[in-house]
């Protein structure tokens, strides 16, 4: 028993409290006017809400606060009243207030004056009257009565005893205000109101009517000009985001970025994400790239401040749209989302840095699901080169010689990617096909690209095209525009191709006349190109000649990086030696 009596009491205690959360207070004073017209405050009386019978007695300052239910909104009317005998309440009218928005802010005025006071007389006071007059009149109408049969008086000894006045003095001022009314012919609803505190139902429902009409026409005209106003108002809103768009686009092309950004950020805070989600969406891609660009260039703590802002900028672009809304502008954000990434990733580095990579091609290939190459070849190949570039940053060479050749299929002049999808292919992955294909494509559109031919010549090798290798080496060799360094290079390749063509006898003379060429270069000098693929090849390959020297030729190519002219000259004399000594017992 002891324990459901506690329940009940939790019970109470629980609902008082949601009670006191949910009610709101209507604060307020109560004031008259004393013989001088001051204000003065009323102390002591009580206040009453008549719809909920909430009450306060005011203050010393003849304040009162009373508590109203949670379910009253703002613009609800709720009516006051006020008890001291002799007193009426002259404003609010009838004591009718309209709750206010801010409950906390506003302070709702109760004026009384002494009952039968001439300051009653207002014309604001009686035209309320017969507003009221008319909605309660209707009351009266039954289905055997007539309009002469409507009474009056009892309704005008009701409201004149509120203010100490008998029937007569209230009809005298309310003849007062309908004389006044007709003389001055200015309001046709105040005329109506007239003619209906006459009786004169016909002639208030006509006034009525054309003052009703009247404002339909006030209305019209009204909301042209509203609807012209806002269209001027969309149009220099249109124009400021245009402008301050502009101006950020020319900072950026003159990267001024931190400029940009601001004028970026000006323009965006007058575009509404719900009523112009693309335009939000795109100043938010603007934002994010900018950021981003400042982020690259800057130093210290100040990187991943600007490289977290480009991030979140991209991932609020995200979430603006979804998916399958609109596809293109989602994948552009999971793009940004990645470039964003990258960059934090690069200047984290370790294992924290690997991760944000990771998370950056997770990004991008989000993106690849809506860029495809058969639908957006140039996004695809955007987003394909963004992430050759992390995966080189991962070191994830397969994938990211594929994704640099992707981009070779959108973009085939695109030099970067050429050289970085060739030199993966070739001196990493070893993929001698795939980088010799590459290369006779570059070649088809850049047949005077001198860099190719000679990259051309060393994939004739690696590919077993040894009788194509010796006639482009030959030429180059004798080409007065090559360098001597890469002609140095190029006759080292040219020696390994005669000996796997079985030309072993003129090896002799070609090392000769390598040696001789390296000894009139200067002390610093170096070859400069990488025999990674080539050495790969002749440690891998099955041909007969090459096999059989591939330890003297590995040896070679190992002389030839060596980092100055008298290191690489010793490798080659000690490899002239060698070849002699394998010639001598050969015969």
């Amino acid at each position: 028993m002891i324990k459901i009596e506690k329940a009940i009491l939790c019970v109470l205690l629980i609902s008082n409290a949601l009670l006191a959360q949910q009610q709101k207070w209507l604060s307020g004073e109560v004031v008259k006017l004393d013989e001088n017209g001051q204000r003065v405050a009323e102390v002591g009386v009580t206040v009453t809400v008549k719809e909920t019978r909430n009450s306060d007695r005011t203050d010393a300052n003849g304040l009162f606060r009373i508590a109203l239910p949670g379910y009253y909104k703002a613009g609800e009317k709720i009516t006051l009243r006020v008890e001291k005998p002799g007193f009426a309440i002259q404003y609010p009218l009838d004591g009718e207030v309209l709750i206010p928005a801010d409950l906390k802010k506003t302070l709702v005025e109760v004026r009384l004056l002494p009952v039968r006071s001439k300051l009653f007389w207002t014309h604001d006071r009686i035209e309320k009257f017969i507003e009221d007059l008319a909605e309660k009149a209707k009351q009266q109408v039954t289905p055997e009565g007539k309009p002469d049969k409507i009474e009056f008086g009892p309704l005008i000894r009701e409201w004149a005893s509120k203010y100490g006045f008998s029937v007569a003095e209230a009809q005298a001022e309310i003849d007062k205000w309908i004389a006044e009314v007709e003389k001055k012919q200015q309001d046709i609803y105040q005329l109506g109101l007239a003619k209906f505190a006459e009786k004169n139902f016909s002639s208030a429902a006509e006034l009525f009517r054309k003052s009703g009409e009247t404002k339909v026409k006030r209305l019209k005209k009204t909301q042209t000009r509203k609807r012209q106003l806002e269209e001027k108002e969309k149009k220099l809103t249109d124009e400021i985001v245009r402008d301050f768009r502009k101006e950020g686009d020319s900072h950026y092309a003159d990267y001024q970025f931190k400029k940009a950004l601001t004028a970026y950020e000006r323009a965006l805070q007058y575009v509404s994400k719900e009523e112009q989600p693309q335009l939000w969406h795109n100043l938010t891609i603007d934002i994010g790239n900018t950021n981003r660009d400042i982020g690259i260039r800057t130093k210290g703590a100040a990187i991943q401040e600007y490289l977290s802002a480009a991030l979140e900028a991209y991932q609020r672009a995200g979430q603006a749209y979804k998916r399958e809304e609109e596809p293109g502008l989602w994948a552009n954000a999971q793009n940004g989302i990645g470039n964003a990434l990258t960059n934090q990733g690069i200047r984290t580095g370790g294992e924290d840095g690997r991760r944000l990579l990771a998370e950056a091609v997770a990004a991008y290939r989000k993106a690849l699901e809506i860029r495809t190459f058969e639908h957006l070849r140039p996004q695809w190949a955007q987003t394909q080169n963004n992430l050759a570039q992390a995966y080189t940053y991962l070191e994830d060479w397969p994938n990211a010689a594929t994704c640099y050749a992707n981009v070779l299929k959108v973009y085939p002049d695109y030099e970067e990617a050429y050289q970085t999808a060739g030199w993966l292919f070739h001196e990493v992955l070893f993929k001698y096909p795939e980088a010799y294909r590459l290369n006779q494509n570059w070649l088809v559109r850049h047949p005077q690209d001198r860099s190719a031919q000679m990259d051309f010549a060393e994939k004739h090798f690696t590919t077993e095209r040894f009788a194509e290798c010796e006639k482009r080496i030959t030429a180059l060799i004798a080409n007065p525009e090559v360098e001597s360094r890469v002609k140095i290079a190029l006759r080292a390749i040219g020696m390994a191709n005669l000996i796997a063509l079985n030309k072993i006898q003129r090896v002799p003379d070609e090392l000769e006349t390598l040696i001789t060429n390296t000894s009139a270069e200067s002390d610093t000098f170096r070859v400069g190109w990488t025999f990674e693929g080539t050495k790969h090849f002749i440690s891998t390959s099955d041909n007969e000649y090459l096999s059989a020297y591939r330890q003297w030729l590995l040896a070679f190519f190992q002389a030839l990086e060596e980092e100055n002219r008298e290191a690489i000259l010793r490798g080659l004399q000690e490899a002239q030696k060698k070849f002699q000594t394998m010639a001598d017992k050969s015969k």
